[in-house]
């Protein structure tokens, strides 16, 4: 055996697990994991961070490593000293799946843990840094009940949509229809650009428009998954047909299908 297997052999499971994510070695991961290792368990004991933590943050993303530890039962919802999640951590790194995470959160706490917690208070966050429109979008449509929160919350995210180079109309037809305060002043807001007009026409059509049956129910069924999970994981516990499921999550909106 050489000097450098010896020395690995003799890492604790928590350094090796770090080891293992930060090279992006799937069979290895998989092989610390059958050998009884918590994957909730933390791997660094200053911070609390598990494993989950470290492989969604921008230096260690890796889908197939974060598909083996959901695989493992791996909780997104698992906090670290400072409240902060691994689905928390994933909204901040433009390159994560945090679809993918939302699939797999059973908590009934932690979406709304992005709107309301004081240790992670998003909306602050997001006045200093950058976060993809497509996660905004995926965080809004995952929000059983977006219009009870204070209204600084939600005027902080349309201005975020807004301060993008190119303004996200998906996910402004997102909040337009889960928030009804999107007034005229707010919309005067909006830059002018090619799909600006484009925009306007649809948001005019859908303020006139009568809500179908259909609308309705979907919008009863999101605020019924109130404080209970949230829509992405949830729409998957229910006896729908898919097309259903996508018709809950927006996909006649966004024309993005965010898979069940």
């Amino acid at each position: 055996m050489d000097l450098f297997s010896l020395l690995r052999n003799n890492l604790s499971p928590s350094k090796k697990m770090i080891n293992a994510i930060t090279s992006k070695d799937v069979s290895l991961i998989e092989d610390i994991l059958r050998s009884g290792f918590n994957v909730n368990s933390r791997v660094y004991e200053q911070g609390g961070e598990t494993a989950l933590h470290i492989a969604v943050s921008k230096a260690n993303y890796s889908k197939p490593v974060i598909e083996k530890l959901i695989e493992y039962k791996a909780d997104p919802s698992v906090t670290n000293d400072f409240g902060v999640t691994s689905l928390h951590r994933a909204a901040t790194n433009d390159d994560a799946d945090i679809a993918f995470l939302l699939q797999h959160d059973k908590s009934s706490t932690s979406i709304n843990d992005f709107w309301v917690s004081f240790t992670r208070d998003f909306t602050h966050w997001l006045q200093h840094h950058t976060v993809s429109p497509k996660t905004l979008m995926i965080l809004l449509i995952a929000t059983p009940n977006f219009a009870k929160y204070p209204e600084n919350i939600r005027k902080t995210m349309f201005t975020t949509v807004l301060n993008k180079q190119t303004p996200f109309y998906n996910c402004l037809k997102v909040m337009a229809v889960i928030d009804k305060t999107l007034r005229n002043q707010q919309i005067a807001q909006i830059p002018d650009d090619d799909e600006r007009k484009e925009f306007l026409e649809w948001l005019d059509n859908f303020k006139r428009k009568v809500p179908t049956l259909q609308h309705c129910s979907r919008m009863a069924l999101r605020q019924a998954l109130d404080n209970k999970w949230n829509v992405i994981y949830g729409t998957e516990r229910l006896y729908l047909p898919k097309s259903l499921k996508q018709f809950v999550k927006f996909n006649d909106i966004t024309s993005v299908g965010l898979s069940t």
